[in-house]
């Protein structure tokens, strides 16, 4: 029995021991995986996580009085709602206030000159999305200056040192001009107030305009982000002017980037890694080859993602064609141009179109079944049609049997008759549609004379 025991001891520290050397590997397999040829994330903006929404007429959060006076700078973060003739956002009475005018950000200050006066940044808001607004205010210099995310907006004259009180710094509290019987006030979200005892420069409010603080910055005398998500009560990270919370709502709000998935997937085209298949155009389609030029070399293709993206390459790459085990494949009367958009658009569901090519890249859309393509090249056909190409538009819209662009460039003509007659592509137009559009173009011209 005891042999037994101490079998089954060694088998289990064996087991552990394999189980821990498995782990180890896995996880320095994965640090690889994570350092080979890394790079740095791109710097993206921090907007706030959590947030107060203000509603209502008494909404209101007081936080203890701040006195800043000879220098100063006041930041926070905002996302209205809806626009109102005034709405307070940090207002301290007879010191100083942030508020949106219409949308339109304006500050105040009392000083002795312009005194209790609103100054315009000339920049608004837009409404349901988070922006930054920093304003420095430097008695020495005689100046204040708004900052929008980050980014200088503009300059305005001041002349002496703020007012010193007891009053409380008040956010999003309602203000004092009335729409009818009610006073106006804020309609949005608000988060981390922070006030400084000095000017910040330039180059550290772009810097820290969207970074988190810790509270023991230099010359930071309040600061609350507003993170709490629950609770009567704003921590201020600078000491203990906590402040009251009285209405407000809390908000979460996750910011999710923008989707980078056709920024990849071109990734994946232009690299070639993992690629099964190399297309090539017909050389002998629709663009000659010019003497002594050097071929374009083959696109490097993934069959898996072409199959997914265009039906022709899902049934192109089926078990019962040869191209499914082909090495190259080469697509017949396509140019090399309309080829790299084409494979462009499957991978990225984007790419640019340029005018020279639209009406051919148009037709070869068509072909391979994709709707999306045809209609964006149909949109820039449309947006370019003149004299000289739309005789052309209307003979490949005949050909595809496209009726929607077919009567566009037909009416087209019909309202330009005389410039057309006059172009190289109405000489060259099939002639059963020369006659078309000469009888349409007789009958408009017989009923006006006849009117």
């Amino acid at each position: 029995g005891d042999h037994r025991d101490l079998h089954l001891c060694d088998r289990r520290q064996r087991q552990m021991c394999i189980r821990d050397r498995y782990q180890r590997r896995v996880r320095d397999r994965f640090e690889l995986w994570t350092t080979m040829e890394a790079q740095p994330l791109p710097f993206s903006s921090r907007t706030p996580y959590v947030a107060l929404d203000f509603s209502q007429q008494a909404d209101v959060v007081k936080l203890p009085s701040v006195n800043v006076t000879k220098e100063a700078t006041f930041s926070v973060w905002i996302r209205p709602v809806k626009s109102t003739p005034l709405g307070y956002v940090i207002f301290k009475k007879s010191t100083f206030a942030i508020a949106l005018q219409d949308e339109e950000v304006v500050v105040a200050f009392g000083n002795v000159s312009p005194g209790w006066k609103w100054i315009h940044s000339d920049w608004r808001a837009p409404l349901g999305e988070w922006s930054h607004i920093t304003v420095t205010y430097d008695a020495s210099t005689e100046g204040t200056s708004i900052y929008i995310n980050g980014t200088f907006q503009k300059r305005a004259e001041i002349r002496g040192s703020l007012v010193a009180c007891d009053n409380v710094v008040q956010v999003g509290v309602k203000s004092f001009k009335k729409t009818g019987t009610t006073k106006t006030r804020y309609m949005g979200c608000i988060a981390d107030v922070c006030i400084w005892s000095r000017v910040l420069t330039d180059d550290e409010i772009s810097r820290r305009w969207a970074l988190p603080l810790d509270g023991d910055e230099d010359g930071l005398v309040g600061c609350w982000p507003m993170d709490e998500g629950a609770g009567g009560v704003v921590v201020d990270r600078c000491g203990s002017n906590d402040g009251d919370v009285t209405g407000p709502l809390w908000q979460m709000s996750v910011s999710v980037p923008p989707s980078d998935l056709s920024t990849h997937m071109l990734d994946v085209l232009r690299s070639g890694v993992g690629a099964d298949v190399l297309l090539t155009a017909d050389p002998g389609g629709d663009e000659e080859d010019e003497v002594g030029a050097t071929p374009p070399e083959p696109i490097r293709c993934h069959k898996a993602i072409l199959s997914a993206r265009c039906p022709v390459f899902k049934a192109m790459f089926s078990n019962q064609f040869s191209e499914n085990t082909a090495e190259k494949v080469t697509l017949r009367e396509i140019g090399w141009r309309e080829l790299q958009c084409m494979v462009e658009w499957c991978y990225t569901d984007n790419c640019d179109i340029d005018q020279e090519i639209a009406l051919s890249l148009f037709a070869i859309a068509d072909r391979f079944r994709l709707s999306r393509l045809q209609r964006q090249c149909e949109r820039i056909i449309l947006d370019n049609l003149d004299c000289e190409n739309v005789c052309g538009v209307l003979e490949c819209a005949e050909r595809m049997g496209a009726a929607q662009l077919r009567g566009i460039a037909f009416r087209w003509i019909l309202h330009h008759f005389g410039d057309v007659l006059q172009s190289a592509g109405f000489i060259e137009l099939d002639k059963s549609l020369q006659w078309e559009v000469n009888k349409c173009a007789a009958k408009m011209h017989f009923k006006k004379s006849d009117d």
